[in-house]
């Protein structure tokens, strides 16, 4: 297995585990990173192409100035 492969059990396949490949991986680690926000998988021919993150930064409190 590369350093790029994970191996994961997938509740939807029983306790049978499979290899994610580069981009199921960095997809994984976009939804792990952020707190708020939008992440667009792009697929072409049932393949992952592109990842788009958009992240929001909220903020407590009041943001007028003193």
């Amino acid at each position: 297995m590369s350093d790029q492969q994970s191996k994961v059990v997938s509740p939807f396949s029983g306790s049978r585990a499979y290899t994610l490949n580069e981009a199921e991986t960095a997809v994984l680690h976009a939804i792990r990173s952020m707190k708020y926000g939008v992440l667009e998988i792009t697929l072409h021919d049932s393949r992952i192409t592109q990842i788009q993150k958009t992240e929001k930064m909220r903020f407590q409190g009041d943001s007028k100035p003193d």
